[in-house]
């Protein structure tokens, strides 16, 4: 007999009072309704936690991660609208593929997903804020230790150490007299158009000519002399043109807050010549300039220049330095993400985090925006419920599975067997 005509007979044989006229059509039609709201309950529920978990793999670890194809390079192909904190941290795979971005927590360096999937950059203990993140997503380039600079590939795993660059450390136990040349350890690194050399701010250990580095996948690596822009003022690196030249900024500004009084771009190629200088036109209140000022664009039109002001970054023509624009949304205390040539989306970064800042392959901001459960039922909002109504919800599925439990099996305890 089956479990559920035995139930249907436990229905119809239920004693009653003597009082009562037994009605067996009204008994089995109050069973078959009692039966089918449990099942709807049940499978409500069973969904909802399997949408949730669906919705929350990046909260475990995960050991079935799929290898990226051996034929062919294919970059990441969109980025995420939101990016949520998982409660399990996993570190970064040899092989994750393609990626799109880099959260700077508050505990260390973060890698985003195409999807929002989040991985920590280890190992920790990275020397500074050099974490750079190719356009296509495929290349990261980072100290990995103050004496090792590494150049990872994300596709095949492999991970190239720079040949004899430090961090220029001072420590006695970490002398910059270990490499040839050094690298600082707080400023961005660019990588090429087509992904194959870095470009960061450096120089060589014996002093001898050289403002910055260009390092090569294979870490062969040599320093390159930075223009000289109205007498002694150096410039520092602020990207590549699309052609592979070297893009510069250079500028007069005070470090007591003034405004800037003038300000340069310019090209070389990868030896240092130089090509093309650009005067900009600086607007009034943009102040206080460094290494991390300048970020041209994709296409090489335009050049984003961020002061220290706290205010919005200004962005440039390269074709005879006018003004274009100034964006308020985007953070200037961060690398500017580019979409195309145009400064790009911000992403929902979950408080959590306690992030300073984000940076984004400009392939990925160029193609689809993921938005998952979350981006779907929230959007941009940044509300308590947003970031934690999956802690809230599964909780309470899970409660409620086991309240629905108890209540069947004692049902099933005090209901007759004959």
């Amino acid at each position: 007999m089956s479990h559920d005509l035995h139930e249907r007979l436990d229905d119809l044989v239920t004693d009653v009072p003597v009082y009562v006229v037994p009605d067996a059509r009204a008994a089995w039609s109050a069973g078959a309704r009692r039966r089918t709201r449990h099942r709807v309950v049940v499978g409500a529920a069973a969904l909802v936690v399997l949408v949730v978990l669906a919705s929350a793999v990046s909260w475990l670890p995960r050991t079935f991660d799929h290898a990226p194809a051996d034929g062919g390079r294919s970059g990441v192909q969109g980025y995420p609208s939101r990016i949520d904190k998982p409660w399990i941290m996993r570190d970064l795979p040899d092989r994750p593929g393609p990626v799109a971005g880099i959260v700077l927590a508050d505990d260390g360096f973060d890698v985003v997903s195409g999807t929002g999937r989040v991985w920590r950059l280890s190992p920790l203990g990275l020397a500074g804020d050099t974490v750079a993140l190719s356009a296509d997503g495929t290349g990261l380039a980072y100290f990995r230790s103050r004496g090792v600079f590494v150049i990872q590939d994300l596709l095949t795993g492999e991970a190239d150490v720079a040949d004899g660059v430090g961090d220029g450390s001072t420590d006695p136990k970490h002398p910059k007299e270990a490499g040839r040349f050094w690298a600082q350890g707080q400023t961005p690194a660019f990588w090429s158009p087509v992904a194959d050399r870095i470009f960061v701010m450096g120089g060589r250990v014996d002093n001898g000519p050289g403002r910055a580095l260009v390092i090569a996948r294979g870490g062969a690596t040599r320093a390159v002399q930075a223009p000289r822009v109205r007498g002694e003022r150096l410039a520092w690196p602020a990207g590549w043109t699309p052609s592979g030249g070297l893009v510069w900024l250079a500028a007069d500004y005070r470090t007591d807050g003034g405004d800037v009084r003038w300000a340069y771009a310019v090209l070389t190629d990868t030896s240092g010549r130089v090509l093309t200088r650009v005067r900009l036109d600086v607007p009034r209140g943009l102040t206080d300039m460094g290494q991390w000022s300048g970020s041209i664009s994709p296409g090489g039109t335009r050049l984003a220049v961020v002061g220290q002001d706290g205010k919005a970054p200004a962005v440039f023509s390269m074709e005879d330095g006018s003004l274009i624009t100034r964006s308020p949304d985007i953070e200037s205390t961060c690398p500017v993400p580019w979409q195309a040539d145009e400064p790009g989306d911000e992403v929902a970064v979950d408080p959590a985090f306690h992030a300073t800042c984000t940076t984004w392959a400009a392939d990925a901001l160029d193609g689809h925006r993921h938005r998952g459960l979350s981006g779907l039922a929230f959007g941009d909002r940044d509300t308590w419920i947003a970031w934690h109504w999956q802690a809230v919800l599964l909780p309470v599925l899970v409660g409620a599975a086991i309240v629905l439990l108890f209540v069947r099996r004692r049902r099933r305890a005090l209901a007759p067997t004959s």
